[in-house]
């Protein structure tokens, strides 16, 4: 779920035009994948990934597939789609039956078809034009590299990585050493923990002087990122035991939520904690930089730190809620920090 990161740059003049643009929504160059990209006025408002099934570790099941596909024709219509494309990246025997399914699906829905394409070793196969003088037999030859949408996305600062495998490495745990390291600095912000506890602005005010140390805390290791600063351990591991206090979560969620004009700082903060912090503290961390990954449009990311929570820690509760607004494709916008912090509330 990713937004138009072009605005009203960018106009898809051609199917390669389109095929360039995917990347770059996604965050990385697809392969063995059906996306959708469903439009709204001629933009993008929404975009779905679904892995081709198959036998190979990972894969999914043709019926699992299905019930994805139900349910991503449901996000089409729910973002009012007045029109879809659709591409299907891998060899015509994998692909063909997966782009019949997924274009009945949404002609059912009443949403148009812009286009139909099979991508694979650099050439496309369009399955909604029957002119071979533009869409020969044997696939229309393309470069993204030499697109006009590649070389905008370059400048605006925008990377498609090789594939998903990369994507998902950004949120890999750090080395072990680091990770020993990470875990003496949590032992150290645990006893600074029980130190404000017995203070006594803490006995005056408990959640008030939780909150005021997160933002002290988050102000400072904000600062540092955009420095381009490491943190320190006992820096982030402070900052992590703080969040993972439910009052502390629903502030930080606040200022990831009011952080339009700093978003990509959150974003790299929070992954590096995710990537650093303890397996207690993944889930309050994790899900922080899924949201702040959300909120900067880069749903791809979102994605793969919400996983790696979900692995964690399945019942979660802020993860299901960021689970249940992947799925039913809801703007970040749209989700409250208190529901996040306790969707029971």
């Amino acid at each position: 779920m990713t937004p138009d990161p072009f605005g009203d740059v960018v106009r898809l003049s051609s199917p390669a035009d389109i095929i360039a643009l995917i990347p770059y929504m996604l965050g990385f160059h697809p392969a063995d994948s059906l996306v959708i990209v469903a439009m709204r006025a001629r933009r993008p408002v929404l975009n779905v990934r679904v892995d081709l099934p198959g036998p190979g570790p990972g894969r999914p099941s043709a019926v699992e597939v299905r019930d994805l596909l139900r349910q991503v024709g449901r996000m089409v219509t729910d973002q009012a789609a007045d029109a879809a494309i659709l591409v299907g990246y891998g060899p015509r025997a994998r692909v063909a039956p997966m782009l019949k399914r997924a274009s009945a699906l949404l002609t059912r829905r009443g949403v148009p078809l812009f286009d139909v394409l099979r991508v694979t070793n650099g050439r496309y196969w369009s399955y909604q034009c029957a002119n071979k003088a533009c869409c020969p037999p044997e696939g229309t030859p393309f470069d993204i590299a030499s697109s006009p949408v590649a070389v905008t996305a370059a400048v605006a600062g925008l990377v498609a990585l090789p594939d998903r495998e990369a994507l998902v490495s950004q949120v890999d745990p750090v080395p072990p050493e680091a990770q020993l390291d990470m875990w003496d600095a949590v032992g150290r912000a645990d006893e600074r923990l029980l130190a404000l506890a017995d203070s006594a602005d803490l006995a005056d005010d408990p959640v008030g002087a939780l909150r005021d140390a997160a933002d002290a805390a988050l102000d400072a290791a904000l600062a540092e990122c955009r420095a381009g600063a490491a943190l320190r351990d006992d820096d982030l591991a402070w900052l992590c035991v703080l969040a993972s206090l439910l009052p502390v979560g629903e502030r930080l969620w606040q200022r990831v939520l009011d952080a339009s004009a700093d978003l990509s700082t959150h974003r790299v903060l929070w992954l590096d904690a995710l990537r650093r912090a303890p397996m207690d503290l993944v889930p309050a961390v994790g899900c922080l930089a899924s949201f702040a990954a959300l909120q900067d449009g880069d749903g791809a990311l979102g994605a793969a730190a919400l996983d790696r929570v979900l692995a964690v820690d399945a019942d979660y509760p802020p993860a299901r809620v960021l689970d249940a607004a992947f799925a039913a494709g809801r703007r970040p916008a749209a989700l409250n920090p208190l529901e996040l912090s306790d969707p029971h509330r």
